[in-house]
C-alpha cells in the first residue's frame, strides 16, 4: 500500500512539474538543459552540418528534435531523438534518422552539458551512426538572445538568422 502510495504521489508531482516549465525550471535547477540550442556536426571525412535544436520534456525524458541545415541557412531535413540515458552532464540520446535521408542520424548521441556558474549553456560528444565511418563530433550552443528566438520564428528572418548564428558560433 505504501509503496502504491509513494509511485501514485511521485506520477502525480511528475505530471505536475512537467505541465510547469518555471517549476521545472526550479526543480532541476543546473540541470535544466530546455531551450532552443546551435550545433555543428563534423566527421573526419570533411562532413559538416548545422541544427537548430529544441530539447523539450516527453513524459519523463528528454526529446532532443533537429532541424538540420547548411552553412547558408538552408534546411536538409529533421530528426528527433529521445533520451535513453542520464548520469548527468552526460545525457545519451537515440536517433532514429533523418527526414530527407532515413540512412542518416540512425544511432546513438552521447552530450555532455556544461556551463558557467551552473547553468548550462554549451555541450559537447558525438554521434556513433550506424551508417558512417569515422564517428561525428558534436558542439553545441544555448541559444538565449530574446530578439534572435523571436527571428527564428520569423520565416521571413529564419534564414538570415540561421546564417548569424553559424556565423558567430562556428566561424
Amino acid at each position: 500500500m505504501v509503496a502504491f502510495l509513494l509511485s501514485w504521489i511521485r506520477t502525480f508531482l511528475g505530471k505536475i512539474i512537467a505541465l510547469m516549465p518555471s517549476l521545472r525550471k526550479f526543480v532541476l535547477g543546473e540541470q535544466y538543459i530546455e531551450g532552443v540550442w546551435i550545433d555543428r556536426v563534423q566527421s573526419g571525412g570533411g562532413m559538416e552540418f548545422f541544427g537548430l535544436i529544441n530539447i523539450s520534456p516527453d513524459d519523463e525524458k528528454l526529446c532532443f528534435s533537429v532541424e538540420n541545415v547548411d552553412r547558408t541557412g538552408g534546411g536538409s531535413g529533421r530528426l528527433v531523438a529521445k533520451q535513453i540515458q542520464m548520469e548527468w552532464p552526460t545525457i545519451v540520446f537515440k536517433s532514429e534518422g533523418n527526414s530527407r535521408e532515413p540512412k542518416y542520424n540512425e544511432g546513438i548521441v552521447s552530450l555532455q552539458f556544461e556551463g558557467i556558474q551552473g547553468v548550462p549553456n554549451r555541450f559537447s560528444g558525438g554521434c556513433l551512426d550506424k551508417n558512417l565511418i569515422p564517428p561525428v563530433v558534436i558542439e553545441g550552443w544555448r541559444i538565449t538572445d530574446e530578439d534572435m528566438l523571436k527571428d527564428l520564428q520569423d520565416p521571413e528572418k529564419r534564414k538570415q538568422s540561421l546564417q548569424k548564428l553559424i556565423a558567430n558560433y562556428f566561424p
